[in-house]
């Protein structure tokens, strides 16, 4: 795998330590699962490798290599974290009253989390935008596609 630190921004030093994170995160999840203790899922965004458009990746992540049922991983990432934010009442489920946050794909992202990277349309707060654009690294797409 090409790790040319000007495309990736990944030097030995930041890899050994996403490698150790990664270790740290997962034995977390599974100690989480074994608990009953709600799990939240985020993006590290500012992370090498870790793009807004790549969020994705993160709940198949999560079923891969953390164990999780796919739609406990949904659930997770909707519903569980609003709880976890106190906003269950205003967004992380479909409801009346609720503010009408959406992704909307053209296949069912329980198949494969993939869907997700090519939303035809997303709703934030009742506003659609049709087609987003996104914006991606190819380099690092291809990168995190071959791991």
């Amino acid at each position: 795998m090409n790790l040319d630190p000007a495309v990736t921004g990944v030097d030995p030093v930041v890899r050994a330590n996403a490698e150790l994170v990664l270790e740290e995160m997962l034995d977390g999840i599974r100690a989480a699962l074994e608990n009953g203790i709600a799990l939240g899922v985020g993006t590290d965004s500012g992370v090498s490798y870790s793009t807004h458009s790549n969020y994705w990746r993160e709940l198949d992540l999560l079923q891969r290599v953390g164990g999780m049922e796919p739609a406990a991983v949904l659930h997770a990432a909707t519903q569980g974290n609003a709880r976890i934010l106190g906003l269950d009442s205003v967004t992380g489920s479909i409801a009346a009253g609720k503010s009408a946050d959406l992704v909307v794909v053209d296949a069912d992202p329980l198949e494969s989390f993939r869907h997700l990277a090519a939303p035809r349309m997303v709703i934030a707060r009742g506003e659609r935008i049709i087609r987003p654009q996104i914006t991606r690294i190819e380099e690092v797409d291809r990168l995190l596609d071959g791991l």
